[in-house]
């Protein structure tokens, strides 16, 4: 076959492999695969597909995970680490199937005048396998043509055909010794799934936290902003009442004060979340400058949204 068909063979194997245990132990049946697919979220909002690059994307937690799952570093370590494991297995089992062989080869010999010498034409085919209890079966098929160059007689043919069973006695002989790589590879796929789905539901907890904990600052952002408004009123409001006489100038300083601090608590958070914005990108595989921000509307179904639109803090 093919070095491409060879391919397509073992991924088919060890997705199989793979379905099977995760169906197995945690009635998974999702697909598995190492492979991004080509029109992936990530790809598509590169590409512009989901608006322009310098727009502001809004994603709901759903899209967090389709990316994080596609690009994050340590999931594509462990969905790689699960398919070494698997593509083990296979190894281990093909060395309990039959495996042919097949070879040919040619050869001449004489002397330099062309009086004396020969040729000869030689084919093979050979199929084996290895057994639990050690022992190995050997078929060999063989067939050659010979022809002698001094005397131009035709081409002679030779066939053979053997079988042989090789057992051994004492080292190796035993069944749990012979297996052994077999079983041991049967559980380290076991010990990969188990760790697959482990480190895939934290991640998908952690991503959730990511998320909701960038909504809290963005939240905490617009509430401060409405500080800062209502501030900025009253503070023109007791600058008025103050030089009308109704107010001292102290109170008139004090809402100045507020507003200050408010503003300064404004920027920090601002800050912050700009901050906590490019580590999100990073952790989800994404360049820094696409430009992302929360959905409110499943923020809103939790109760911690706000109707204000997206670019007042994403951008």
């Amino acid at each position: 076959m093919t070095p491409e068909e060879a391919v397509d063979s073992a991924d088919r194997q060890v997705y199989a492999l793979v379905a099977e245990r995760r169906a197995e132990m945690f009635d998974e049946v999702d697909g598995f695969s190492i492979a991004a697919p080509s029109n992936s979220l990530r790809q598509r909002l590169l590409n512009g597909e989901m608006g322009a690059l310098d727009a502001v994307v809004a994603l709901n937690l759903e899209d967090c995970l389709e990316i994080a799952s596609e690009n994050n570093r340590q999931y594509q370590s462990q969905r790689e680490s699960l398919f070494l494991a698997a593509l083990d297995l296979t190894l281990e089992r093909w060395r309990f199937g039959w495996q042919p062989t097949v070879g040919a080869g040619a050869s001449a010999n004489g002397t330099v005048d062309g009086d004396s010498g020969s040729v000869g034409v030689d084919g093979g085919a050979s199929l084996s396998r290895l057994f639990g209890n050690g022992g190995r079966l050997l078929l060999n098929f063989g067939t050659g043509l010979f022809r002698a160059i001094a005397n131009g007689d035709g081409w002679d043919a030779v066939s053979d055909f053997s079988v042989s069973w090789t057992q051994p006695l004492l080292r190796g002989s035993a069944r749990e010794v012979v297996l052994e790589p077999l079983t041991q590879a049967e559980r380290n796929l076991v010990y990969s799934v188990r760790n697959f789905e482990r480190f895939r539901r934290t991640f998908a907890l952690d991503v959730a936290n990511r998320y909701y904990n960038l909504a809290l600052t963005r939240q905490n952002v617009l509430n401060e902003r409405a500080n800062v408004e209502v501030l900025d009123l009253l503070s023109r409001r007791n600058k008025a009442f103050a030089e009308a006489g109704k107010l001292s100038d102290l109170e008139a300083s004090e809402a100045e004060q507020d507003l200050i601090s408010s503003q300064n608590r404004l920027l920090s958070l601002e800050a912050n979340f700009q901050s906590q914005l490019d580590s999100f990108k990073f952790f989800l595989g994404l360049p820094i400058e696409v430009q992302i921000g929360i959905d409110p509307e499943g923020l809103n179904q939790l109760g911690i949204g706000n109707q204000g639109a997206v670019e007042e803090i994403d951008q």
